[in-house]
């Protein structure tokens, strides 16, 4: 993963890199997205994060992986600052798919596509007037990710928008909302994810006839 740059006085932080795609067949989670850099001090709002990568594709001795985590948002410490939003959770790994496998065992079938991963977290707002980053979705899977939490407000400050849950098979948990500052509002609370989802072509590969 490969976080944002930071600004110091003025800019915006740099949004962090994408999570790498885990090798099929070794059961390992995708890459973690990196997180979004720090704004600058008088002007700029913080970076997002990474996007997850894709968890390890499933074989026939190993379950496919998990998403990877999305990265942070990047943190505001200007007036009036937005900080940077949580990444995405990346998605779960195909699950292994038997009829594309010309060396699959007599009547195996396919597998479940792996669980979502979790949202990144909202960057914290510092500016009495700045907005809190929201937090990332879960990652789609054969069970959704949990979306993040969005960031707590400071004195005056909004605070971030809880990340929605991922979809799959079972729907992912929502994100909550941030705590509002003295005087801020709190963030909403995500969407939770659509649960009984159609997985997507090669996560679940039909049995044979």
């Amino acid at each position: 993963m490969g976080a944002g740059g930071s600004a110091f006085l003025f800019g915006s932080g740099g949004h962090g890199g994408s999570g790498g795609t885990a090798y099929a067949g070794s059961g390992a989670a995708g890459g973690t997205g990196g997180n979004g850099g720090a704004g600058g001090l008088i002007f700029g709002g913080g970076g997002a994060g990474g996007v997850g990568g894709l968890g390890a594709a499933g074989s026939p001795t190993a379950a496919p992986g998990m998403g990877g985590h999305g990265g942070a948002g990047g943190t505001s410490y200007q007036l009036c600052g937005a900080a940077g939003a949580g990444g995405a959770g990346g998605q779960g790994g195909p699950g292994y798919n038997a009829a594309a496998d010309p060396m699959a065992a007599p009547g195996a079938s396919g597998g479940h596509g792996g669980p979502g991963g979790v949202g990144g977290v909202g960057g914290r707002a510092f500016g009495l007037f700045g907005s809190g980053g929201g937090g990332g979705v879960g990652g789609d899977g054969g069970v959704g990710g949990t979306g993040a939490q969005g960031a707590a407000g400071t004195l005056f400050s909004t605070a971030g928008t809880g990340g929605n849950g991922g979809e799959g098979g079972t729907g992912g948990v929502a994100g909550a909302g941030g705590s509002g500052g003295f005087f801020g509002s709190a963030g909403a609370t995500g969407g939770a994810g659509d649960g009984g989802r159609a997985a997507p072509a090669g996560w679940a590969a039909p049995a044979p006839p």
